[in-house]
């Protein structure tokens, strides 16, 4: 498993968190294109709970991310494995957050010190109506994001980040609302646990 590629799939599901409709549930296909290649796979979502199905490297695998605690689970399925990261969305506060994107300003109201934000106007992708809000961050490291967010959802259904290192674009489609198993998002008693080298 590349770190690099792991890691990029974690921090696409954080990208999602800044905006999630709280007590959202739903489906959808998503496909992920970057520098590491394209990614396909499934997502699951049910309130601040994020589950991400894929394949990597040739691996079955899926990520699990409580935004309430912070903690990210990677279970690799082929060996009945999972791995624990804690609080990789940084902010513990940060889950009993809800933000409106009615406007650019809404979007950042917690981030003002790091970014700004231009809104672009509407657009339908794959469907679904968006507003597109353009995304600068002061760090130069992070780039630049395009967003663009279901107003019915507040969540992103399209993000595109320029960074140093290249493209990033994420694009979710068949989305379907309805309710979820709490058993999605919790680690299959016979698997065990390892630890993710270097962490």
């Amino acid at each position: 498993m590349r770190r690099s590629a792991l890691f990029s799939g974690i921090f696409i599901l954080v990208v999602l968190f800044a905006c999630t409709a709280f007590g959202a549930e739903y489906t959808a296909d998503m496909t992920t294109t970057g520098p590491q290649g394209t990614t396909t796979g499934k997502l699951y979502v049910k309130g601040n709970l994020f589950r991400q199905d894929m394949t990597m490297e040739g691996q079955e695998q899926t990520i699990i991310i409580d935004e309430k605690t912070g903690i990210t689970l990677i279970l690799m399925h082929a060996q009945k494995m999972y791995m624990e990261i804690p609080d990789m969305t940084g902010d513990e506060s940060q889950g009993e957050a809800q933000y409106d994107v009615d406007s650019a300003e809404d979007l950042l109201e917690a981030n003002r010190d790091m970014a700004t934000a231009e809104d672009l106007g509407m657009e339908t992708v794959n469907g679904v109506t968006c507003r597109i809000f353009k995304v600068t961050y002061k760090d130069g490291l992070r780039g630049d994001s395009t967003l663009w967010i279901s107003r019915e959802l507040e969540t992103p259904i399209k993000v595109v980040t320029q960074t140093p290192t290249g493209e990033t674009t994420l694009e979710m489609s068949n989305i379907n609302q309805g309710s979820l198993s709490d058993s999605l998002f919790s680690v299959p008693q016979d698997y065990g646990r390892m630890e993710l080298p270097g962490m």
